[in-house]
Order: structure tokens, then C-alpha cells, then sequence
């Protein structure tokens, strides 16, 4: 740690006020999870990380409900972006490329979001890095 806070001073010295600014930025995006847990449960959603770094970004979604659920990405614009049911102990593995903005994850099921089955996602990226966009792909492992 301490010779990354010298390199960048030193840095600061020789490119200038500018080039830190970058440099900050860039570490505090790669230092932002890319991977993170989801739990669900009648009736919340609960990630284990937020917020999350731009780009591809994985999601360990695991039902511990006693009911069937699914697990759902909507973007600000209200486009599901993914949605993979899960049966009650069920686990999936559901990787998305998001751009940076505000998400929700929420579980479709029903009046299930409604009932209080939905989570705020914030998604960053570095200064002068271009936006992503993409649709997910998943894995869903066999129930308990």
C-alpha cells in the first residue's frame, strides 16, 4: 500500500494534478467487485456488494425461500435486461454486461416485488472509460 501512495505522488510530481485524478479513478473502478452474491428469500433481495464496477459482471444468486422465485435485472429505462427462475434451494450463476447507471434487481414472480422483493444496484465506471451494454447469460444449478 505504501508504495502505491509513492508511486503515485510521484507521479503527481512528473504528469501533473490531472494524470492522479485518472490514476485514482481508474484504481478505485478496479478496486469495485465484478462478482458478487445475491440472496433471496420471501419477500427481499439482498446483494452482497454495491456498488459494482462496469463491464461484465457476475452474479451468485441463490433462493434460501421456501417459494419459487426468479431472479430478475431491470435497467432505469424498464428494460429486463435478465431473468432466471429459481426453484426453492436453487442456485444460479447469471453473468450480465452493465454499463454504469442504476439497477434493480427484483424477482418478477407474481406480486413478489411488490411484497418487498427488490434491491437497488449501483454499477460505476472509470473516468473517460465507454459505456457497455449487453444481455446476460446463465447458469442454473439443480435444486435442493
Amino acid at each position: 500500500m505504501r508504495r502505491a501512495a509513492v508511486a503515485v505522488a510521484g507521479l503527481a510530481a512528473v504528469a501533473g494534478p490531472l494524470a492522479v485524478a485518472d490514476v485514482a479513478a481508474t484504481a478505485e473502478h478496479a478496486a469495485l467487485p465484478h462478482r458478487l452474491g445475491v440472496d433471496e428469500r420471501e419477500y427481499w433481495v439482498f446483494p452482497t456488494h454495491n456498488p459494482v464496477g462496469s463491464g461484465r459482471v457476475e452474479f451468485d444468486v441463490t433462493n434460501f425461500g421456501m417459494d419459487m422465485h426468479d431472479f430478475s435485472i431491470r435497467d432505469r429505462r424498464g428494460n429486463v435486461l435478465s431473468s432466471t427462475p429459481l426453484a426453492s434451494g436453487a442456485s444460479a450463476v447469471v453473468t450480465v454486461k452493465l454499463a454504469s447507471g442504476r439497477y434493480t434487481l427484483f424477482c418478477s414472480v407474481s406480486n413478489h416485488e411488490a411484497l418487498g422483493m427488490h434491491a437497488r444496484l449501483t454499477v460505476r465506471s472509470p473516468v473517460g472509460r465507454s459505456r457497455t451494454r449487453g444481455v446476460g447469460r446463465s447458469r442454473t444449478r439443480g435444486a435442493s
